[in-house]
């Protein structure tokens, strides 16, 4: 009988590991939506209440860093860093960054890519 004890015990905790008991469902600081209009954070391993975007605000984002924003303009652009740029959709959300080919970057002022001048041979546009 106390080897049938061990024995569970044993194959009882390596089952509550495979099934991921007492891990962490987040990290502290993630952020993830919740719907369209409402947002969650992780406090202490676990996700928080969702909290409700102000006013027209939406959530968007990656699980992990998601972030309430205002509604964008269909088919408006902005850049995504130096690296590429995002769309603004229908539903009001920019989508996912379309990236500027090798010796290019974003221009801030157009949100389209252009030759980056610092490429070492002079041409491009300085911005």
């Amino acid at each position: 009988m106390r080897n049938s004890v061990i024995t569970l015990l044993i194959f009882g905790g390596l089952a509550a590991a495979a099934l991921g008991c007492g891990e962490s469902e987040c990290e502290s600081g993630q952020t993830r939506c919740q719907g369209m209009t409402q947002i969650e954070a992780c406090e202490g391993g676990s996700w928080g209440a969702p909290q409700d975007c102000q006013d027209t605000y939406m959530c968007h984002g990656d699980d992990g860093s998601a972030m309430c924003m205002a509604p964008c303009e269909n088919g408006t652009k902005q850049c995504d860093g130096d690296d590429g740029y995002k769309t603004c959709g229908a539903s009001g959300m920019w989508g996912a960054t379309t990236a500027c080919e090798d010796g290019h970057k974003c221009d801030s002022d157009t949100a389209t890519c252009v030759e980056d001048a610092s490429g070492g041979d002079g041409a491009g546009h300085d911005h």
